[in-house]
């Protein structure tokens, strides 16, 4: 592949080729497609299912890793660094990185207790990530022209995007909508559209103060709420009021 001006090409024996990346790519659009088709996150999941599951904080961590590694390759080839060959294949491997990743959420989801926005935005944004980083080195193999290059920053900005929002998605659906806010500066909160801070355990008037407002609200707020409540109700256990709480879960 050529490049714009000042792009020094890597070696021929790091290039991916143009076959091989179109191949990679119809790949991945093929099994991501697959999975979707078989791993109905409504269904009820299998033990296998669930074990392999239960792997997906671990796999995760490892697209996101070489597709950042890839985004810095692929930045550096812009200042004339002979880089674009190993972000091409560091593309390719996190690619199908993600699908394994995407395979273990699919059976994960299964289990239930998700809220249903934040999954399906979750799930979207991861998938749109792993197929836009698998078409990026099929993209960057075609001989260059300005709508090329075009392309190949949408398709780059893509996995950039992606990797955030689909990372703070999943920190949401783990650890509450919070998560991220909790302690953040005023202004940062504002920008994020985080709400206020769960406020500090602080007994009022004894005469109006309640037990379950004053004492145990604010430690089920601090300690429990972040997976029985707001973005994720484990068990089917709600922990948000004391209306909630007396509904009780799924057992």
């Amino acid at each position: 592949m050529t490049g714009p001006p000042g792009y020094v090409p890597a070696p021929r024996n790091m290039e991916v080729s143009q076959r091989f990346a179109l191949f990679n790519f119809i790949g991945v659009l093929a099994v991501t497609g697959l999975l979707l088709l078989l791993l109905n996150p409504a269904d009820r999941p299998s033990s296998a299912g669930l074990f392999f599951g239960r792997f997906h904080p671990a796999l995760v961590h490892l697209p996101i890793g070489l597709l950042a590694l890839a985004i810095g390759l692929d930045a550096a080839t812009r200042f004339g660094r002979r880089t674009i060959g190993w972000a091409r294949w560091v593309y390719v491997v996190g690619s199908w990185a993600g699908v394994a990743a995407l395979a273990a959420g699919l059976w994960l989801a299964q289990a239930g207790g998700y809220d249903a926005d934040t999954l399906f935005l979750h799930r979207l944004t991861a998938i749109l990530t792993t197929v836009a980083a698998a078409g990026l080195p099929w993209v960057q193999s075609l001989s260059w022209s300005r709508d090329t290059d075009a392309w190949a920053l949408i398709g780059t900005s893509t996995v950039a995007v992606g990797l955030m929002v689909a990372g703070h998605q999943g920190g949401s659906l783990t650890h509450g909508p919070e998560f991220l806010t909790a302690h953040a500066p005023p202004f940062v909160r504002a920008v994020l559209g985080g709400g206020a801070a769960s406020p500090a355990l602080a007994l009022g008037d004894p005469d109006t103060t309640t037990v379950y407002g004053g004492i145990v609200k604010p430690i089920l707020n601090d300690r429990c709420v972040s997976c029985h409540g707001g973005g994720r109700v484990r068990g089917g256990l709600d922990l948000t009021s004391h209306a909630s709480i007396m509904e009780g879960g799924d057992d």
